[in-house]
């Protein structure tokens, strides 16, 4: 089966309820080469609001930073795609809805990897 929103071609789709407060860690496999994303949650008492602060570990790794994403029963997302990078020589972008219950530290992610345009031609 093929999957296809709009002009996009979904990549991956599917939910994930994280193990305790450990990050989750997405493997993107293209021929000869992993793309690697993780999530990691994190407090911040200082700045209260949610936010989502990415680092460029290298190439092929990025971490993405989800800071007071810790109680939110109805769930928070983004309103529009990220576009994070390129995979497959095409413009890679996220959508995802995050869910928590009373500050646990178990989250609940539904995801959505999308493929975009056509990227270096």
């Amino acid at each position: 089966m093929k999957l296809k929103a709009g002009d996009f071609d979904i990549l991956e789709s599917g939910t994930v309820i994280g193990y305790k407060s450990e990050p989750i860690v997405f493997e993107l496999d293209d021929v000869g080469q992993t793309l690697t994303i993780r999530f990691k949650f994190e407090r911040d008492e200082e700045k209260k609001e949610a936010r989502i602060e990415p680092k460029i570990l290298s190439p092929s790794s990025l971490d993405m930073f989800f800071y007071n994403f810790d109680d939110h029963p109805l769930g928070i997302g983004n309103s529009e795609a990220f576009k994070l990078g390129t995979f497959r020589g095409r413009a890679l972008y996220l959508n995802y809805r995050l869910y928590t219950l009373a500050k646990a530290a178990e989250k609940l992610i539904h995801y959505t990897w999308y493929l975009g345009e056509v990227v270096g031609q």
